[in-house]
C-alpha cells in the first residue's frame, strides 16, 4: 500500500502493506518481462526494506511481494507523479507548469500529452527550466477553446506503464496575448486591452481626474471604471500624478469585471487613501463575482497613521481571474489585504508593507485563506506581526518572493508569530523565496516559525481513533461510535491489522458508519485499528528557499503529512527543520 517513491540503483526501498514476515520481494525493470529478486535488508510482518541491486539501470521499477503462492498488486517506483498545475486554464502556445515527483529521471526525456475526445496532442517541455519536481511546458497549438483536457505525463521510462494522469482537469481558451505579463493561461482572456480610457483626457468621460494630490479624484476614477465595464471592458489609465481618494462612505474604488486600472508606473502614479476615518473605508474593493480584473503599474498609499480599525485596505473575496502586477501597496497600520476564497489570482512584481496594527487581532499583511489556483511571484513583503495567511489553500505557487519580518516590532509577548502559514493545505509549491528577519533579532525565543503547518494546533479537528467492527468495499463501521457531521475533509487510515497502510477520504458519516470516496484494495478486517484525521500538509514542494535570522525554520507540528518534499533549502542563523 505504501512504498518509497524514488530510488536509484543500490538504494533501499520500503514496502508497507498486509503481508507476513516471510514475504519475498521482486521487481521488473522498465519494460523488461523477467523478474528480479530483491535482497531483503530488514523484515517484519506488514513491512520490509529491500535493496535495488547496484547494477540495475535507473528506470521505472515495478515491485511486488509474494508469499505462499499469493502475489500482491504491484507498486511503482520512479513513476512520474503530476500533483498540480500552476493554472487550470490553458491556451494554444501558452505556458503551463506542473509540479510533482519523478518528473525527470536521469537522461530520459519527459513526455507530456493532452487528450480529449479521442484526440491526443503533445506539449513541449523546456528542459532547461525543468527538474524532477517541476516541468515547464508550452501548450500545443491544436488546443480547442472550450474543451476540457486530461494531462498525461511520463518521465520517459517504463513505456506505457510510466505514464500517469494529472488529477486536475485543464480547460482551453482561445489563443491570445499576455498583455500584463501574468504568465498564466487565463491571461489570454483579457481581450479588452485595446480599449483604453485616459482619466484625464478621454472625451468619453464626462468627469475627468486631476491628479494634483489636492482634488478628490475618486468620483472620476470610479466613473471611468463603470464606463469601461458598461462598454464591455477596458483599461482605465491613470497618467503620472498624485490621485486623492476621498469620498464620504465610498472612498475606495469598486472594481468591475473586465476592467483593469493601470498607471504609468509604481513611482509615477500614486493613489492616496485613508482620509475618511469616521466610516469603514479601504483603497480597492473587488466585489464577490468579479472576474478578469486587476491593478497594474501604480502605488496605493494609506495616509492614516493612527491604525484606524475601519481601515480595510484591499478586499477581494469570492473572485476569479484577478491580478495585481507591479503594484506598491503601503498598508501603513491598517488591516490586512483580504484575498480569501479567491480562485486564479496572480500577485506579481509588487511591494506590500505593513506596520504594527495595534487592534486586538494583530493581523498580518495578507489573508489568502481558502484560495485556489494562485500564483504569488517576485513580490516583496515587509511586515511586523502575525504573517502571511494561506490556511486551507490548494493548488498554489509561492515563488521568488522576498519576505521581511521586522524583528524590532513590539507586541504582546504571548502573541504567536509565524511567517508563511499553511495549515491544512494541499498541492502547494514554495520555491526560491527569501524569508529574512530585519532589525532583529525577534523579541522572544519561541517566536517566528518561518514555514508552518500545525494541523489545528491544540484543536484536533475531526480526529479520533477506534477499532473496526465491520467493513464493506466502500464503508467502515465501528459499533461503539455515533457519528454526526465532520468539520473538514477527514480521511480514515487503517493503522494496524488487515488492511494496514490504506487510507480513504470520508465523504459522509452517520451513526456507526463512514462512507468512503473509493473502494478498499483490501477490505479491513474486524479488529483492525483506524485513525481519522485531516491532512495538514499534502503534496508540498519546499525547494530552494533561503531562511535567514528566523527563530524557527520549517515546522510541521502535530501535523498529518503526506508527500512533502523539502529540497535544497538554506537556513542561516535560523531555527531548524522540525517534523
Amino acid at each position: 500500500f505504501n512504498t518509497t517513491a524514488t530510488a536509484l540503483p543500490g538504494q533501499a526501498i520500503s514496502l508497507q502493506g498486509h503481508f507476513p514476515a516471510t514475504a519475498k520481494a521482486f521487481m521488473l525493470v522498465g519494460t523488461a518481462t523477467t523478474p528480479t529478486s530483491l535482497p531483503i535488508l530488514l523484515q517484519s510482518a506488514n513491512h520490509l526494506a529491500a535493496q535495488i541491486p547496484p547494477q540495475t539501470p535507473a528506470d521505472l521499477y515495478q515491485v511486488w511481494v509474494e508469499d505462499q503462492g499469493q502475489r500482491s498488486p504491484p507498486v511503482w517506483i520512479n513513476q512520474a507523479q503530476a500533483h498540480h498545475a500552476d493554472c487550470p486554464v490553458i491556451s494554444p502556445g501558452g505556458p503551463l507548469r506542473i509540479f510533482g515527483r519523478n518528473l525527470r529521471l536521469g537522461s530520459a526525456t519527459p513526455q507530456v500529452r493532452l487528450t480529449a475526445n479521442g484526440v491526443t496532442l503533445e506539449a513541449s517541455v523546456n528542459l532547461s527550466q525543468s527538474d524532477a519536481y517541476k516541468l515547464t511546458l508550452v501548450m500545443p497549438a491544436g488546443l480547442q477553446a472550450g474543451i476540457t483536457y486530461t494531462l498525461l505525463v511520463s518521465n520517459g521510462t517504463g513505456g506505457a506503464s510510466g505514464q500517469t494522469r494529472l488529477s486536475q482537469s485543464l480547460t482551453a481558451v482561445a489563443a491570445g496575448g499576455d498583455y500584463f505579463g501574468l504568465g498564466v493561461g487565463w491571461a489570454a482572456r483579457l481581450t479588452f486591452t485595446g480599449n483604453v480610457y485616459n482619466v484625464k483626457t478621454d472625451g468619453r468621460l464626462s468627469l475627468k481626474a486631476v491628479g494634483d494630490g489636492n482634488a478628490n479624484d475618486q468620483p472620476a476614477i470610479q466613473a471611468a471604471i463603470d464606463r469601461a465595464s458598461a462598454d464591455g471592458g477596458g483599461i482605465v489609465y491613470l497618467p503620472a500624478g498624485n490621485y486623492k481618494l476621498s469620498h464620504h462612505y465610498f472612498e475606495y474604488l469598486r472594481m468591475r469585471s473586465r476592467v483593469v486600472v493601470q498607471g504609468a508606473g509604481k513611482e509615477q502614479t500614486v493613489l492616496r487613501y485613508g482620509y475618511q476615518l469616521e466610516s469603514s473605508h479601504m483603497a480597492v474593493l473587488f466585489s464577490p463575482g468579479t472576474s478578469l480584473s486587476g491593478l497594474a503599474d501604480l502605488s496605493l498609499l494609506n495616509i492614516d497613521n493612527n491604525g484606524s480599525p475601519a481601515m480595510g485596505n484591499l478586499r477581494a473575496n469570492q473572485v476569479s481571474q484577478v491580478f495585481l502586477q507591479r503594484v506598491r501597496l503601503d498598508l501603513n497600520r491598517g488591516d490586512w489585504m483580504e484575498l480569501s476564497n479567491t480562485d486564479q489570482l496572480v500577485l506579481a512584481n509588487s511591494d506590500f508593507s505593513q506596520g504594527v496594527n495595534d487592534r486586538s487581532s494583530y493581523r498580518g499583511p495578507i489573508n489568502m485563506n481558502a484560495s485556489t489556483n494562485f500564483v504569488l511571484s517576485r513580490n516583496n513583503f515587509t511586515f511586523a506581526v502575525n504573517g502571511l495567511n494561506f490556511d486551507y489553500t490548494h493548488e498554489g505557487v509561492f515563488e521568488q518572493n522576498k519576505v521581511y519580518r521586522d524583528g524590532s516590532a513590539r507586541y504582546p509577548a504571548n502573541l504567536l508569530q509565524h511567517v508563511l502559514i499553511l495549515n491544512f493545505t494541499e498541492n502547494i509549491a514554495v520555491l526560491g523565496n527569501l524569508f529574512k528577519v530585519i532589525n532583529g533579532p525577534a523579541q522572544n525565543s519561541n517566536d517566528g516559525e518561518t514555514i508552518i503547518a500545525e494541523g489545528g494546533g491544540t484543536e484536533r479537528i475531526d480526529e479520533e481513533t477506534g477499532t473496526v467492527s465491520a467493513a464493506t468495499p466502500t464503508t467502515l463501521s465501528d459499533n461503539s461510535k455515533n457519528w454526526g457531521n465532520f468539520r473538514r475533509r477527514p480521511i480514515v487510515a487503517i493503522v494496524s491489522g488487515k488492511g494496514m497502510g490504506q487510507w480513504r477520504s470520508v465523504t459522509s458519516r452517520s451513526g456507526s458508519t463512514l462512507n468512503l470516496d473509493r473502494g478498499w484494495d483490501v477490505v479491513p478486517g474486524a479488529g483492525s485499528n483506524y485513525a481519522i484525521f485531516n491532512w495538514g500538509a499534502r503534496r508540498w514542494l519546499l525547494q530552494g528557499n533561503t531562511l535567514e535570522g528566523n527563530r524557527r525554520g520549517i515546522t510541521l507540528y502535530h501535523n498529518a503529512t503526506s508527500e512533502v518534499a523539502v529540497v535544497g533549502n538554506t537556513l542561516t542563523n535560523s531555527g531548524s527543520i522540525d517534523f
